[in-house]
């Protein structure tokens, strides 16, 4: 057998040109209307920071990209809003930038070629500007551009403790988004699959006790719970979120295994609206009609899939709950109680 070749090593990122800082130091300087779009490791809470020191001292907007890998966020910290999903949505909170500049991400286009709808997603004259790529150091870039603007020392807005009120009732999007704010701990490591049902847990949990949040890459599903399992094997002495929905889930419930194997401190819970809901709604952004055929393919019915028994095949304990006050007290269990938990919350 041949040998394997060696794991490449790590290499530390690229330094950020020193004309790029001043192309961009200009920009702040020179034009109004400028926004700062955040991405990679320039989501972390010191690089917040500095991103906050930018925005307080030149009055400059700050967004995160759409897809992230992880964003530490909550009370105390710099929060920073995400770019919207939705195209019109995304495309009125940047109508007024005329100016953009990248850090450690690319210009923000929608998922899909929508009829009628652009794919960038800023103002049709807003002119991009790039301070770091992908490859280069943003963190460093937002430190040394901070300081070059005369930001050091600039006083930091930060996200002062917020939490919705405590909800009653069925379940629906923000019941649930509601609940999961009223029981967030700090330090807690959420892997966000929410998908459709989720979109508005970021207003809802910016103000919880500090945590970190991860999505998932881009458009694919299916990586949620896998993602929760490996961070509760990174990180054993905090506790594990996993928000996953029924159709996303289906793609890798075998984590749940893995999680009761290796004894991993996840709460799982699932959005169980027996859909994919996320393509219902793109065929109607499209314009398309579902057929008797498409909603068959679309939605996760007949049978319906039986969550807690399938978690208990798997060797994870598991509960069902239809109220908001059935969820609060499920995932306050959950996340007080060490090993694996599920809860198929029917919405």
């Amino acid at each position: 057998f041949k040998k394997a070749p060696p794991i490449p090593a790590i290499t530390a990122p690229k330094k950020v040109s020193r004309k790029a800082l001043e192309q961009c130091a200009r920009v702040i300087r020179e034009e109004e209307d400028v926004l700062i779009l955040l991405g990679g490791k320039t989501l972390r809470e010191s690089s917040l920071e500095w991103a906050g020191k930018l925005a307080s001292r030149c009055d400059v907007g700050l967004i995160t990209e759409f897809a992230t890998a992880r964003t530490q966020r909550g009370a105390g910290r710099v929060h920073v809003p995400r770019m919207p999903y939705v195209v019109d949505v995304a495309l009125e909170a940047t109508k007024r930038f005329k100016h953009a500049i990248l850090v450690n991400t690319k210009s923000p286009v929608a998922f899909f070629a929508y009829p009628n709808k652009p794919s960038l997603l800023l103002a049709k004259d807003c002119q991009i500007h790039t301070l770091a790529t992908v490859a280069e150091d943003g963190p460093q870039a937002l430190i040394e551009l901070a300081v070059m603007l005369g930001a050091e020392n600039a006083e930091i807005q930060r996200q002062s403790p917020d939490l919705p009120k405590m909800p009653s009732g069925k379940l629906d999007s923000d019941t649930i988004s509601a609940v999961v704010a009223n029981v967030l701990p700090e330090g807690v490591i959420v892997s966000d699959e929410s998908i459709s049902m989720g979109r508005n847990l970021l207003d809802f949990t910016k103000g919880c006790p500090p945590h970190d949040w991860l999505f998932i890459t881009g458009g694919s599903i299916g990586q949620g719970m896998p993602l929760a399992t490996g961070a509760a094997v990174a990180c054993r002495d905090r506790p594990v979120l996993s928000l996953s929905g029924d159709g996303s889930a289906m793609y890798t419930l075998q984590s749940l295994w893995t999680q009761a194997r290796e004894q991993l401190n996840v709460t799982t819970v699932i959005y169980a609206n027996r859909s994919y809901a996320i393509l219902h709604g793109e065929l109607r952004n499209v314009g398309a009609q579902p057929g008797k055929n498409t909603r068959r393919l679309f939605d996760l019915e007949n049978p319906n899939l039986n969550w807690v028994e399938m978690a208990c095949g798997m060797g994870v304990e598991g509960v069902r709950v239809e109220t908001a006050e059935e969820l609060h007290r499920a995932m306050s269990y959950g996340l007080s109680t060490p090993g694996p938990y599920l809860i198929e919350a029917i919405c």
